[in-house]
């Protein structure tokens, strides 16, 4: 048996709290599980209105099947956005959430603006005010969030 990097248990027990700030709140269920293959199935409701299936194994996550869940444009669109993401598997289930929910990323970026601005508030630390901050502060935050996604895994 070869080390897996994260168990399956310890994948699901993460999933179930972790994304409920970027999905419908409660929504994630936990409906298969099988630990002899290593293998799980969960499902939850993006914001947009659309429920997906997500396996989950030692190869990674992937979007098994979803549906809309009316017959809004809004939920027709996202559900035209996830099809071509059915099957492709993802390492982590930030990047999958990410890829098929806008509204997760929203929320996701807003989660982690937020950490950002409460380290950056801290006094402790020298204030710098750049004269372009638009091009720099981009690019900071962008390696802030990088630095913040190899953290979380």
């Amino acid at each position: 048996m070869g080390m897996k990097s994260l168990s399956l248990t310890q994948k699901l027990q993460g999933i179930s709290q972790d994304y409920d700030y970027g999905i419908v709140p409660g929504s994630s269920t936990i409906f298969m599980r099988d630990e002899v293959n290593g293998i799980a199935r969960l499902d939850l409701t993006l914001l947009e209105g659309v429920m997906v299936i997500i396996e989950v194994c030692d190869q990674g996550y992937k979007l098994c099947s979803y549906i809309s869940l009316s017959a809004t444009p809004s939920a027709f669109q996202a559900g035209e956005a996830i099809k071509e993401h059915v099957e492709v598997p993802f390492e982590s289930m930030d990047n999958l959430l990410m890829t098929i929910s806008p509204a997760f990323r929203e929320r996701l970026e807003r989660v982690l603006f937020d950490k950002l601005q409460d380290i950056h508030s801290d006094p402790s630390l020298p204030v710098t005010h750049s004269p372009t901050p638009h091009s720099s502060s981009s690019t900071k935050l962008q390696d802030s969030f990088d630095d913040i996604n190899d953290w979380i895994h």
